[in-house]
């Protein structure tokens, strides 16, 4: 492998990775998801007890895409399986 003419970039690798928050029951049929900007104050959240859980949940892009990144880095090929796509 050649030298790298870039900073190396300290990670701690052992942090634990953003978990989703538990849910006290499966989410409704037209759920918007934890993630979403409108978790826990769209129609379909009237009256889920999942409601508090969403809305307190933090929105944006996920903080661990840099320690992602930093840990994919040393690998030269990368195999990404999707899964229940269909067809």
């Amino acid at each position: 492998m050649a030298p790298s003419l870039e900073e190396p970039i300290q990670v701690d690798l052992s942090a634990p990775l953003k978990n989703a928050p538990p849910l006290v029951a499966p989410e409704p049929e037209h759920c918007p998801g934890p993630e979403s900007n409108q978790a826990g104050k769209g129609d379909a959240c009237a009256g889920c007890p999942n409601q508090s859980i969403c809305a307190s949940t933090p929105k944006g892009p996920d903080p661990d895409i840099p320690l992602i990144t930093s840990r994919l880095a040393g690998i030269k090929h990368k195999i990404l399986v999707l899964s229940g796509k269909g067809g």
